[in-house]
């Protein structure tokens, strides 16, 4: 692990949104302090929020747990150094600034870091949590614990650094929190002789025996059943939480730092700059071009502040493994080296087997290192600075953890503004095949890093999670089902009913189309005043074409990307290599590798739109057969109860249930127009995944917004869409088939200028 800090030296003063959260901290410990209600940690959260509060466990409902929402790079570890120091100040001033800290961190790569920083006297996290208590502190990781002494809990503030995996059962080393161990015997001499004997003197009894104050580190990682449970079990007397992303049900966001705040005080690196290509070579030429870029800009500012900076270009790999179809950690330093002339020692790999980082100190004028190869090493926990651009070489829109890597290159250098702007800027270099899905991974990454139009409204919105029950009991709605010449009833199916086993791709060529180039284009992502992710185009233009690439080695790459599980792979590699020789004879492979990635996409189009068409047939002919049916053997079952986020604050009365999730405006106006309707029995918010659908002859199925049953006894399904929607006549077709086979049953399509139409025709029923 390299050294992530800056040689700080003594105290770091706070930023002013910090001082806020700390106030806001301490507003709320005295609001808890000698609090007469009956669950004073309750009591003080709705007092200073008006918000509900959610408690730790049924078991500990009485204890404060309480979350502050900072955005990464806004200082989560120094607010809770200071955190620790005013929870002892106002509510466990007893203890007399002595006592145990367990600190949560989510990763062993946080929790070296943490506890780099803890233990260092000079550095300022330190430095905050010595001025409270008088340098009487102790900061040790679980392993260290192992060895804990009377001592070190009783003449000081004690704080364990852990993950919360450290303490699992079921691993090796997470079981030794759990044994006996001699050298904590001294814990539990004060015990009676039965007491003593009958309890296990192991480091997890040491924890609870303490009831400690517990820290957590990106708290939205510890909300599962099992860590929540370890959480209560180490019996604490205070749960703080810090996360970027708080979970709506379960946290209680006592501050939420705006994301804005950061930009303000020159915490972070702030637009960033996206620039999708369209081949990972071509993504990472212009990567070490902004490098070289930055790097002059970078010398001409030391020379006007005496600052060092060396840009350095984190570079996230498709696989850590050597493979001919992904983009490989090996590949990418080969070609850095080899074709861009980059030298080696300028080029550190940072996987989980191997990590040229460990010893360096990446902030120091000696360091070469201006190029980090990874998949998904440096997440969490890696914090340099120096970090300004990130080029990923695969299709991001489907990557997991290039969100997360994006907070890894937003941090600002000495949390200072320069004179360039271009240094107070991060930059991001993708090779997608559609620039979209990288502009929206990005804002995914973003978003998940805390940065959104949430982080002004997250403190206002309720909060609540509620059990209703249904009032009317045996509610089964018919699916779209086929009648069997044995007289079985089968729910139509697309992949075992119209496709089966009958579909041969064989019978199919591919047609040439007209085959876009690729998209070559650059965003710049920033936040306004309120909060408001933001977007301007940066220009387009075309890449080159690449001469080197055969006809073969384009077959391979489009067989490993074009995958269908309802076709044999040999049928879909001749169709491929069909496709291939026929367009040799208009295209130079040249031209062809370089629109690769629209042509997989025509190609999976082409053989998509096969399927669809064998499937429509066979759909027309079960239509026209008459073998299409509904039968309550094959029917959707509503729920006896049902569990509600977030439920729409008003109350309707013929609602199936006696609250109803989330509504837009217009379902609101169609809810309540049928909710005031005198032949209505009951109508029920259908649900957008496993819920009612109906299958029609497309892969994807029609899931109605709504359900009713009139007095009469019919059942009315109804779909509410815009009036331009693409796939609306298609879904109108299928509704109306669905609504046209038993009389009991109808079908209605509305759309925002028809509602009272066809609500007057609900009427009628």
């Amino acid at each position: 692990m390299g050294t992530l800090f800056r040689n700080y030296q003594g105290n770091m003063e706070l930023k002013n949104y910090q001082k806020t959260v700390i106030d806001r901290v301490q507003e709320y410990l005295e609001n808890l302090r000698g609090n007469p209600a009956r669950n004073p940690a309750k009591s003080a959260f709705i007092e200073i929020t008006d918000k509900p509060y959610h408690i730790l466990t049924e078991d500990m409902p009485n204890v404060p747990f309480i979350c502050i929402k900072v955005p990464t790079g806004g200082g989560k570890t120094l607010l809770a150094a200071h955190s620790i120091g005013k929870i002892y100040d106002h509510y466990l001033f007893e203890r007399d600034y002595r006592g145990l800290v367990v600190w949560f961190v989510p990763s062993d790569a946080i929790r070296t870091q943490t506890l780099n920083a803890l233990t260092d006297r000079t550095h300022p996290y330190r430095y905050a949590i010595d001025e409270y208590f008088d340098n009487r502190v102790v900061v040790l990781d679980k392993k260290e614990g192992l060895s804990l002494r009377v001592s070190d809990i009783r003449d000081n503030v004690c704080i364990i650094v852990s993950t919360l995996a450290a303490f699992k059962r079921e691993d090796t080393e997470g079981l030794k929190a759990y044994e006996n161990n001699g050298n904590l015997m001294p814990h539990f001499e004060y015990l009676e002789a039965e007491e003593k004997e009958n309890i296990t003197k192991s480091l997890f009894e040491v924890i609870k025996m303490n009831n400690p104050l517990i820290i957590i580190d990106e708290g939205h990682n510890a909300k599962t059943w099992l860590s929540l449970d370890l959480i209560t079990q180490l019996n604490p007397c205070f749960v703080l939480e810090f996360t970027a992303t708080p979970i709506e049900n379960k946290s209680n966001v006592i501050i939420g730092v705006p994301a804005y705040a950061l930009k303000e005080e020159q915490m972070v690196k702030l637009p960033i700059n996206l620039k999708n290509e369209t081949h990972w070579e071509t993504t990472l030429k212009a990567a070490v071009e902004k490098r070289n870029e930055l790097e002059k800009i970078a010398s001409d500012e030391e020379r006007l502040s005496g600052e060092y900076i060396r840009p350095i270009v984190l570079i996230q790999a498709e696989q850590e493994k050597e493979s001919e179809k992904k983009i490989h950690v090996r590949q990418i330093k080969d070609y850095l080296i080899n074709e861009l002339n980059i030298p080696d020692n300028q080029v550190a790999i940072k996987t989980g087997k191997e990590d040229d980082l460990e010893g360096l100190d990446l902030f120091s004028p000696l360091c070469t290192v201006k190029y980090i190869i990874t998949r998904d090493a440096i997440k969490e926990g890696w914090d340099c600075s120096f970090a300004y651009v990130l080029a990923s070489v695969f299709n991001v829109g489907s990557a997991i953890s290039v969100e997360q890597l994006i907070g890894r290159i937003l941090r600002l250098p000495n949390a200072k503004k320069k004179n360039r702007s271009e240094l107070n800027e991060s930059y991001v270099f993708t090779s997608a095949e559609r620039f979209q899905r990288a502009a929206d991974a990005v804002i995914k990454g973003m978003i998940e890093n805390g940065y959104s139009n949430r982080d002004i409204n997250y403190e206002t919105k309720p909060l609540e999670f509620i059990e209703v029950k249904a009032k009317f009991k045996n509610i089964k709605i018919p699916y779209l089902s086929v009648k069997a010449g044995s007289g079985d009833v089968k729910r139509l199916s697309y992949k075992n009913i119209l496709i089966g086993d009958g579909f041969d791709l064989g019978s199919y060529a591919f047609i040439e189309k007209e085959i876009a180039n690729l998209e070559s284009k650059g965003v710049r992502i920033d936040i306004d005043k309120r909060g408001e992710l933001t977007t301007e185009s940066i220009g387009e233009g075309k890449v080159s074409l690449f001469v080197t690439e055969d006809k073969n080695s384009l077959i391979r790459w489009l067989l490993s990307k074009i995958k269908f599980d309802l076709i044999p792979a040999s049928e879909v590699r001749t169709y491929i290599i069909t496709a291939i020789s026929n367009l040799s004879s208009k295209y130079s492979v040249a031209d062809l590798f370089q629109l690769k990635f629209s042509l997989r996409d025509k190609i999976i189009q082409s053989i998509g739109d096969h399927l669809n068409s064998y499937a429509k047939a066979h759909f027309d002919r079960l239509v026209s057969e008459k073998k299409l049916i509904l039968d309550l053997r094959e029917a959707y079952a509503i729920s006896k109860t049902l569990e509600i986020y977030n439920p729409y604050p008003e109350t309707f009365q013929k609602s199936l249930y006696d609250k109803v999730g989330k509504l837009n405006d217009e379902e609101y106006r169609l809810a309540r127009a049928i909710d005031d309707l005198d032949n209505v029995k009951w109508w029920f918010r259908n649900f957008d995944k496993g819920g009612f659908y109906i299958q029609g002859y497309l892969a994807y199925s029609l899931n109605p917004d709504f359900i009713l049953e009139t007095v009469s006894g019919r059942v009315v399904v109804l779909e509410y869409k815009g009036l331009y929607l693409a796939d609306r006549t298609y879904k109108e077709e299928l509704g109306n088939i669905w609504g046209s086979i038993n009389d009991k049953y109808r079908f209605m399509m509305i759309t925002k200028s028809d509602i009272e139409e066809k609500v007057n025709r609900i009427k009628e029923l």
